[in-house]
């Protein structure tokens, strides 16, 4: 079989069936879709079981409700194809993208292909097209692996525009850990050592809908979360002797990310604790974020960013802490001793 599509199904009623819709049109391909059921308490598991009368490689499969990371996971297991894709039920797949993805793959004989997607709202008119999702400038059929271009570390990393050769997952015991923030960002960046080619598809793969009120667009102390996405990534890098070719990169990965997730923290302006134990992730993991070659080229924009985002978080002290602490990063920062309150 080709490919296993997995989709985690939680009370996905209004968007399930679009999504398998999207699915069964990708012509020329053999493959299964597996509909892991994480405990809904709507009409998903009906929908499902009506389509998969009709088209019998849908698959659908019930587990009691322990989140989307799971789901995936047993999805995984289950799964026969030669490569994987992982689908969110509340999306859908552009028409014969999947084919042409399969088709790059088997051409260039690659792990992994990485493709493009564009955000949609709930009336699925789009509202911007994402061409440019890697770092590098590829064209189409250009390959690439983490040695080649180090810098795909800093590429999206959604797995939902791409499709992965499914032993290089199984064989180095890749699971989607329980993160409640950037599951998509350990996944992708602990899978990408191990990938010997990559491919890029320049057409459009995906459509992520938008939601009006999403959960993850409202501020949530959930963000501290990155900080364990990340370390799971940098432990990886550490056991697999791959961190020291790779640091530079690591660094700033957890630059980006973690000063992204500090804009978020409006709500939480007055909590040192928050502040601290993000300052002290930070000065851990980016000891030589002065001399970086990516921090260094973007150092206005930088810090201007932040300010661009919330001017009140820019000027608050904490905030200041942490931004005095990747100027010093090089000096030997020592943990800070306060107690969090």
């Amino acid at each position: 079989m080709d490919l296993s599509i997995i989709i985690p199904v939680y009370n996905s009623e209004e968007y399930i069936e679009k999504c398998l819709n999207s699915l069964l049109d990708q012509q020329g391909l053999n493959f299964e879709i597996l509909c892991i059921d994480d405990g809904s308490l709507d009409d998903s598991a009906n929908i499902i079981k009506k389509l998969s009368v009709v088209h019998d490689n849908i698959k659908y499969v019930y587990q009691k409700n322990s989140g989307a990371t799971s789901a995936r996971n047993k999805g995984l297991n289950l799964s026969v194809g030669q490569y994987v894709y992982f689908c969110d039920a509340d999306d859908f797949v552009e028409k014969d993208a999947l084919f042409n993805m399969m088709t790059l793959a088997k051409e260039t004989n690659s792990s992994m292909v990485i493709g493009n997607y564009r955000d949609v709202n709930e009336n699925f008119d789009v509202i911007r097209e994402n061409n440019k999702v890697a770092v590098y400038n590829f064209k189409s059929g250009d390959t690439f692996n983490l040695d080649s271009h180090p810098r795909i570390l800093h590429g999206k990393s959604a797995l939902w525009m791409k499709v992965v050769r499914r032993d290089i997952i199984v064989n180095n015991n890749l699971l989607w850990l329980d993160l409640k923030l950037a599951q998509d960002l350990s996944f992708y960046n602990r899978l990408l050592p191990f990938v010997d080619k990559a491919v890029y598809y320049d057409g459009i793969v995906y459509n992520y809908v938008v939601h009006s009120g999403s959960l993850s667009n409202k501020p949530s102390l959930n963000f501290l979360d990155i900080t364990n996405s990340l370390t799971s990534i940098i432990d990886l890098y550490k056991i697999n002797g791959f961190y020291e070719k790779n640091k530079a990169e690591l660094e700033y990965l957890v630059y980006t990310h973690t000063t992204y997730q500090m804009t978020k923290l409006i709500n939480y302006l007055n909590r040192s604790d928050i502040y601290y134990k993000m300052r002290d992730f930070i000065a851990e993991n980016t000891l030589d974020l002065k001399n970086n070659q990516y921090f260094n080229s973007h150092l206005a924009f930088m810090f201007v960013y932040p300010f661009l985002m919330n001017r009140k978080i820019f000027m608050n002290k904490h905030f200041l802490s942490i931004l005095n602490t990747l100027l010093n990063s090089k000096s030997g920062y020592k943990l800070t001793r306060k107690k969090y309150d």
